[in-house]
């Protein structure tokens, strides 16, 4: 088994994130595949304790369909308490070979190089996960990979992560030359905010022919790949995309007229499906905005002058106020980001 690197932002074990956020509405999707391979990764777990009522039996005898999210994510996060095993999520992610994920395995297994897999995740992500989205970001000499979602995922979000990057670690294993993904490994950086990570790894990496390249198993996969994207289309809502517009931009210049513009809704509207999702726009900008606060606390040394003009706020004292609203922290000035929050 690979084992579980020390970077920098690690949590300890599978540390949970508690962030401010409330339940959103999700309408997202999980394969039933990952939760059988689950049941099969903890055989002396009673399959009834780990399913409790979110999923009988009878629900997972088809791999490949697909099965409500948000208690897909409840079973993770039982799994990971009943397991006893600090680092539980690192490990299953490792047991998950690339046939683990379909067709979109194949396809990886199949690509030219790690640039390319990379490429058709971006497309085809959430035909496996749809409360995941990737995105690819080009620097100068190295590519950014973002694994983003549109709404806390609360308790899971951390056990997601830690799967994500140790099937990473399997993946650049098994496709690339031996020895090369392990060469590599330490110059990976990896950045965790509430609601998305990233891993920033040089493009010579990309760019290494894998030893699986089959092009005609690729065409058929990424076929396959379209044909289940057009039948299970990812189906967000209008708090997820809000939410997600928001965290891209909290300098000021996203409002409610400019986000109805991009959603192609009239502000009214846009007011009232938030209302009908049980939330409001500014509710929303409040809960990005203590997202990215907690990430600049805990991971920066900016100073909560800093952090206040950096999030619009009109003043370091304003942003104090709010930031104890949503999170009943009260915030201090310590240089150290562990002593910042009370």
């Amino acid at each position: 088994m690979i084992s579980r690197p020390e970077w920098p932002w690690a949590f300890a074990g599978d540390e949970l994130i508690h962030t401010c956020y409330p339940a959103a509405p999700m309408r997202h999707q999980v394969r039933a595949e990952y939760l059988i391979e689950l049941l099969r990764f903890l055989p002396k777990v009673e399959p009834r304790d780990l399913l409790g009522t979110d999923f009988s039996q009878d629900e997972l005898s088809d791999a490949e369909r697909m099965l409500d999210g948000e208690r897909v994510f409840a079973v993770l996060v039982r799994a990971a308490a009943l397991s006893g095993d600090p680092s539980f999520a690192w490990s299953f992610g490792t047991r998950l070979g690339t046939t683990n994920h379909g067709f979109l395995g194949y396809l990886a297994r199949s690509c030219t190089t790690l640039r390319e897999v990379f490429v058709y995740d971006t497309r085809f992500l959430t035909t496996r996960v749809s409360a995941l989205s990737l995105s690819m970001h080009e620097l100068e000499g190295s590519t950014r990979i973002e694994i983003r979602t549109a709404v806390s995922l609360g308790p899971a979000w951390p056990l997601m992560v830690n799967l994500a990057l140790s099937t990473l670690a399997c993946l650049g294993t098994e496709i690339l030359p031996e020895g090369a993904f392990d060469a590599a490994f330490a110059s990976l950086v990896v950045e965790v905010q509430d609601l998305s990570f990233s891993v920033t790894m040089p493009n010579a990496l990309l760019e290494i022919p894998l030893r699986h390249t089959d092009e005609r198993l690729k065409e058929l996969a990424a076929e396959q790949c379209a044909r289940a994207l057009s039948e299970h289309p990812t189906h967000v809502s209008t708090a997820s995309a809000v939410a997600m517009l928001l965290s891209e931009s909290l300098d000021g210049t996203t409002t409610l007229e400019t986000v109805a513009k991009r959603l192609a809704l009239s502000p009214r509207t846009l007011r009232r499906k938030l209302v009908g999702d049980g939330t409001s726009f500014q509710k929303l900008l409040d809960e990005a905005r203590t997202a990215r606060a907690k990430h600049y606390l805990r991971a920066t040394n900016m100073s909560i002058d800093a952090i206040a003009s950096e999030l619009a706020f009109r003043s370091a004292s304003s942003f104090c106020q709010a930031f104890k609203r949503c999170t009943g922290c009260l915030l201090y000035t310590s240089p150290s980001p562990r002593d910042r929050t009370r």
